[in-house]
């Protein structure tokens, strides 16, 4: 029989099914188009948009290495284009390494830095060397330099990906990003708080700087540590900074075929890979470096999609096709949840020593199966190439026969007669871009204007109007006028089409940040040969149309923006409210407690003023016979949201969801929150401090009793699809797995929050002054280090702090200590860091 063909074009309709639900008059397909026009904030001085040139990479390798492992950095270096070196601890030698290769790195030889490894009798030469590394890349070159990436002979970087990701960052800060083992024992022996080195870390300017200057004296500090890595991180923790995680940063510190991991890689966009020859071949039938090279055929033509997980379904034939874009694609015979789909199959081993029992890695997995209904079929990439209707081509074949029955659950539908399948993506950037679905972002016509009842940002924003796409990009600014730039686009029958963009200026009747502003927008149309000679254009036709730009308001959110709702027991809240009391504010915090049955007892009725209104949650029995559910307690604290959203008032943004024993800091969130657009999907909240707990639930879900908090419009789709989703889950017996599952398949995985911290009272000085009080005596001697004095006779500290809030600049405060001896008081006073001062 002729082998057929599948045509998978999922990739595609997956990103246009977003906006399928827009204004009918407008292409989906301009819309994709034109996202990709999105510009990404700049800091600093220099406004120009971070590129290539702006980073510098440092590598560092011995020689004996190099001459089997330089195919691997070949694989993604760019000659005359990436700027860095290669250390080497001697000079190269063999005829398979000079004359030296143009498409390395150029190389140095690292430092003879033998007199300090003497003097502080460093335990590990080689480590210290690979940290002196830091000083001696950005000695060699750092004119223009905005980030410097420091990896190992073996990395692997997609620099497309780095680029793309590190301008979300301002590069004038001190930054230090980077990547955590998979294996969870790699974290535990050196540091859930550093980066990884293979997997790459990643320096801003200041801070490379500052590590340049200080890195010596940082090596005499620490000669007892013996990772460079975790030398690093201390380094650095002196300076005052601590870790960004990068989820695409992967140091792969696993065994075996680590095609499961590959063929699930998280919602980030890929930075790097690592280990690659301590695994086996990540194409099965390619040698191992070449199966680098394999790969990045792909990441030549799309970066931003590399091992992006796409999953898309055939109803038809009860299949669910899971597409890790330019590596792999596995088609399932039965229709799976994405929440199952996006956690890897443990195709893998770890690293080193193992525990007796699990966790072993920092993720949830899937085991391999026999089951017939659950075990894909796999395929490799095969080819990718361009075709003529600007998409790209990516071609999966078979890998080897499946040799199991059909899934006979989903009516015998076999895949086996697939040999090969043909994904189709848009040969354009892949643009983490959601236009908003609550509120309509568009022209709408009334007797003498045009309606846009939209809060201007510093942003850009699409609007549809009259089947075409417009971008307009605007400031409030204090000024006699504010600058508009509007864009007029047509669908690109070809590469040769063009773009109009004409600016024009609005002027503000009366300023303030609710102020009214109106002009006339004038759009010309130009001919085709106008187009072609830029000195020749001059309007052809015109359309004049009214603009009122309404509702300018602060780019923060204010403490109405938030709902803030807590699922709880009337048993309970006998004794719990007053943990909720504590931060409730009356008439300015927004939301409702549920409570399983009506308050009963006088400690309760009449209902306190400074507990939240409350609500009795919905028919639970009821529910659970409709979605034949195990836990009633899980589904109503998962149905608890859809209940949220129903009594949501106008203008919230933000749905936060905890516990009837939860203590939020409102006033932190609104800071934190006030940097994410609410208009996209966003799920935030934080793992547990307890590692088994995540183990056993999911690494990849929010801890409901620290806060769940969902976008408003991920909320209401949340809301939407409760009742099917809990049938789905029905076996589910945690709610925040739940949750997650939920969330999940509505195609959103966690974005991990970090906690924060209160202050107290004001002083006259525009201070606020925290007092502490010891809470008992130490209870052991004396240090005797020389040159230390007891501390036992103080009793009180006072902290004074700025009355100005802190912004987040992702360096720590430095402080001032002021102390008389013998006084049992002790003051301190914060204060911002110097550049390049040494906290330790």
């Amino acid at each position: 029989m002729k082998k057929r063909v599948v045509l998978v074009s999922c990739v595609f309709l997956y990103l246009a099914s977003i906006f399928l639900f827009k204004d009918p008059n407008c292409s989906s397909f301009e819309l994709l188009h034109y996202s990709s026009r999105f510009t990404t904030p700049q800091f600093g001085h220099d406004s120009s948009p971070t590129n290539l040139n702006h980073l510098l990479f440092g590598l560092l390798g011995s020689e004996e290495a190099w001459h089997f492992r330089k195919e691997y950095i070949e694989s993604w270096w760019r000659p005359n284009k990436t700027r860095g070196y290669l250390f080497l601890d001697v000079a190269p030698r063999g005829d398979d390494l000079l004359p030296w290769s143009s498409s390395s790195p150029p190389y140095r030889v690292s430092d003879n830095i033998t007199q300090l490894i003497e003097e502080t009798k460093h335990v590990a030469p080689t480590m210290a060397r690979m940290v002196h590394g830091i000083m001696e890349v950005f000695r060699e070159d750092h004119e223009g330099v905005r980030w410097v990436v420091m990896g190992d002979d073996d990395s692997i970087f997609f620099v497309d990906n780095m680029v793309d990701v590190l301008a979300r960052y301002d590069h004038t800060k001190y930054y230090y990003l980077g990547g955590q083992s998979e294996f969870i024992m790699s974290n535990h022996w050196y540091s859930f708080n550093q980066a990884f080195g293979g997997a790459g870390f990643i320096l801003s300017y200041p801070l490379a700087k500052a590590m340049s200057k200080y890195i010596e004296s940082c090596l005499r500090r620490y000669p007892f540590l013996r990772s460079a890595d975790q030398i690093t991180m201390v380094c650095i923790s002196d300076v005052g900074v601590i870790l960004t995680p990068l989820k695409g940063s992967h140091q792969i510190d696993l065994r075996g075929d680590i095609s499961g991991l590959l063929s699930s890689h998280p919602k980030a966009p890929l930075m790097s890979l690592h280990h690659l020859d301590a695994t086996e071949s990540i194409f099965p039938s390619i040698e191992r470096r070449q199966s680098v090279r394999h790969l990045m055929k792909a990441a030549n033509l799309d970066q931003s999609r590399m091992l992006q997980q796409v999953i898309c379904y055939n109803r038809p034939s009860n299949w669910s096709f899971s597409i890790s874009w330019g590596y792999s694609v596995h088609i399932y015979e039965n229709i799976l949840p994405r929440s199952h789909l996006q956690l890897p199959i443990e195709t893998f081993q770890p690293w080193g020593v193992t525990p007796k029992d699990p966790p072993y890695y920092m993720l949830n997995t899937r085991w391999r199966t026999n089951d017939s209904c659950e075990a894909p079929h796999v395929f490799f990439m095969k080819n990718v190439e361009k075709t003529k209707r600007y998409e790209i081509l990516t071609t999966y074949s078979r890998s080897s026969p499946r040799k199991l029955l059909s899934c006979s659950y989903s009516g015998n539908h076999s895949a086996d007669y697939i040999s090969k399948i043909e994904v189709y993506s848009p040969r354009r950037k892949r643009i983490e871009t959601k236009i908003p679905s609550g509120e309509k972002l568009g022209f709408k016509r009334s007797s003498s204007f045009v309606d846009f009842a939209k809060e201007l940002r510093s942003s850009r924003y699409v609007v549809c109007y009259e089947g075409k796409y417009f971008f307009i990009e605007s400031k409030c600014v204090p000024s006699q006028g504010l600058n508009l730039d509007l864009g007029w686009c047509r669908i690109p029958s070809d590469d040769q089409d063009q773009e109009l963009r004409v600016r024009v200026m609005v002027e503000i009747k009366s300023w303030g940040c609710k102020s009214v502003m109106r002009s006339h927008i004038r759009s010309w149309v130009l001919g085709q040969d106008q187009l072609s000679n830029p000195r020749s254009r001059s309007p052809v036709g015109s359309q004049v149309e009214d603009l009122e730009l309404s509702r300018c308001q602060d780019l923060g959110i204010e403490l109405g923006s938030g709902i803030w709702s807590r699922v709880g027991s009337e048993e309970a809240w006998h004794h719990r409210k007053p943990y909720i009391e504590s931060w409730w504010r009356p008439n300015v915090t927004k939301g409702h407690l549920l409570l399983d049955v009506p308050p009963q007892g006088e400690d309760l009725l009449p209902w306190s003023l400074n507990s939240p209104p409350y609500r009795v949650s919905d028919d639970v029995p009821r529910l659970v016979n409709e979605t034949n559910h195990v836990d009633p307690r899980v589904l109503r604290m998962v149905h608890g949201i859809m209940e949220v959203v129903r009594e949501a008032h106008e203008g919230v943004r933000w749905v936060v969801m905890g516990d009837d024993d939860s203590i939020f800091f409102v006033d932190n969130m609104v800071d934190i929150l006030s940097q994410y657009d609410h208009t996209k999907y966003y799920y935030f909240g934080g793992h547990s401090e307890f590692i088994m707990a995540n183990y056993f639930f999911s690494f990849h879900q929010a801890f409901g009793g620290a806060g769940i908090i969902l976008s408003y419009p991920l909320a209401r789709a949340f809301a939407n699809n409760v009742i099917a989703c809990l049938k789905r889950y029905a076996y589910f017996r945690s709610a925040d797995r739940t949750t997650m599952s939920c969330t999940a398949d509505i195609g959103v995985n966690l974005s991990p929050l970090m906690g924060s911290h209160q202050s107290i009272e004001k002083t006259p000085q525009n201070k606020i002054l925290t007092k502490y009080i010891r809470a008992w005596p130490r209870g052991i001697g004396v240090c005797l280090y020389p040159g230390s004095y007891p501390a036992e006779y103080v009793n009180e500290i006072h902290v004074y702090s700025p009355a100005t809030k802190r912004l987040q600049i992702n360096r720590c405060e430095c402080c001032d200590v002021i102390h008389k001896a013998g006084s049992f008081k002790a003051a301190v006073r914060y204060r911002e860091c110097k550049l390049d001062e040494i906290i330790a």
